[in-house]
């Protein structure tokens, strides 16, 4: 248990920072992306748009978001 908090080497900290950096830009499109398919859904609906539509367009964008994240998180190793 010693060496797994106190590690003396600098290659977890350079790791970390790539890591938080990577972190910081997926969540940055995920928020942009976001901001984006709201926008679009109330400028549908000034267009006119009808509610019901509104709603399975946001239940069907949610589903195929989670199923991207699936794939996306998916992996050979079966260990």
């Amino acid at each position: 248990m010693a060496g797994i908090f106190g590690s003396s080497s600098g290659g977890g900290a350079a790791a970390n920072r790539a890591f938080k950096q990577q972190l910081n830009k997926v969540y940055g499109w995920y928020t942009g992306g976001f901001i984006v398919f709201i926008l679009a859904l109330a400028v549908l609906e000034q267009m006119g748009l009808p509610r019901n539509w509104i709603g399975l367009i946001f239940l069907f964008a949610t589903v195929a978001l989670y199923a991207g994240i699936g794939i996306m998180s998916r992996t050979t190793d079966a260990a």
